[in-house]
């Protein structure tokens, strides 16, 4: 428990809250339970350590760190008089007197700990209040490291031990993040397309190559990377549902083709979508070797439509009836633009449609 930024724990947070005035701003952290109802909280904050109190907050993602000034971006600023600015960019200046906190843990850490990736908020002072180049002074102040959820597939295992592809930080694209300086060396910065993560005792077992999963925990320390991530969970999505879209920029003639009762899809051409969704990772059928094929769901009847700009919707609950159609369209000129397809996808290089959706021109 932080009560005006000391930490607590057991018996002696409770006595500490105890001892704050009535009306005190307070968070809980925790599960809601039943039979009897009540809260079970993890984490507790109060007093000067909740958003909206004597110092100004700033809660996002650090994009980019030069020394001690992070760039923190997607930022939510909830200012000490009460104003809130959201999705925001802030340059954040750190000190040797700045406090910092992890989540789940009680103990100090440095501010060196603090890298790029990291899930953060931050209680400092802003010192330029122009939206677009808000400036906040953290030099006296507490920043408190959140746990980071990562999404994306799992890659390639280096000899290190356990990587993924990251897709997503949070919720930013890991485009949006500047690696420099996280590495021992330059050539040892972090990578998101070959992203290594500390697994410790976690069980890896069931992870196959490709498929989509989430991590959550710590980004290493600023400059220390590999490792570029401690693991506190790591979650298999490949048995959740998926959903693939694909578009081709121009309409193309080639852009599917029917093998063996299947959709053979042609990676060439493809415009803004060529991704596959699974519980919010990403997975991009271009960063994929091989064929991609999609087959029919195990259900026996589906829903399956073949769709023309000012023209009638074809719907068919028979696969084989479906890509019939398609072919005699296909053999008359058609050319495919899009394909919307909710089903399942486990890692290998097929998705199982239980509906599909193509349009047609």
């Amino acid at each position: 428990r932080q009560c005006a930024q000391p930490s607590y724990t057991g018996a002696a947070g409770l006595s500490a809250l105890a001892a704050m005035p009535a009306f005190t701003a307070t968070i809980a952290v925790g599960d809601l339970k039943f039979g009897p109802r009540r809260f079970e909280a993890t984490e507790v904050y109060a007093g000067s350590s909740v958003p909206g109190g004597d110092s100004d907050v700033v809660t996002g993602d650090v994009v980019t760190r030069s020394g001690d000034i992070l760039t923190v971006k997607g930022a939510t600023l909830v200012r000490s008089d009460g104003s809130v600015i959201f999705r925001d960019q802030v340059s954040v200046t750190l000190g040797d007197n700045t406090q910092v906190k992890k989540q789940l843990s009680s103990g100090d850490f440095s501010k060196d700990e603090i890298s790029v990736g990291q899930r953060l908020r931050v209680f400092g002072t802003l010192t330029e209040t122009t939206p677009g180049n808000l400036v906040m002074d953290a030099s006296e102040g507490l920043v408190r490291m959140h746990l980071t959820t990562l999404r994306g597939t799992v890659a390639e295992n280096s000899v290190d031990g356990f990587a993924m592809v990251v897709d997503r930080f949070s919720h930013r694209k890991a485009e949006a993040f500047d690696f420099s300086g996280t590495g021992l060396t330059a050539e040892q910065d972090a990578d998101p397309n070959h992203y290594e993560i500390d697994t410790s005792s976690l069980n890896t077992s069931s992870f196959t190559i490709a498929a989509a999963m989430r991590a959550r925990g710590f980004v290493t320390p600023f400059g220390s990377a590999p490792a570029d991530f401690t693991a506190q969970t790591l979650e298999d999505l490949s048995a959740l549902p998926a959903v693939l879209v694909v578009s081709w920029d121009p309409a193309s003639a080639a852009g599917v083709s029917i093998v063996d009762q299947s959709l053979l899809l042609n990676l060439e051409g493809m415009g803004r979508f060529h991704h596959i969704s699974q519980a919010g990772a990403r997975i991009d059928l271009l960063g994929l070797e091989g064929d991609f094929m999609v087959v029919q769901g195990s259900n026996e009847v589906g829903l399956y439509s073949i769709v023309q700009p000012d023209g009638p919707v074809a719907l068919h609950t028979s696969f084989a009836a479906f890509l019939a159609d398609l072919q005699s369209r296909l053999n008359n000129g058609a050319a495919v633009r899009r394909l919307l397809a909710p089903g399942s996808y486990a890692g290998e290089m097929s998705h199982a449609a239980r509906r599909m959706i193509i349009q047609v021109e």
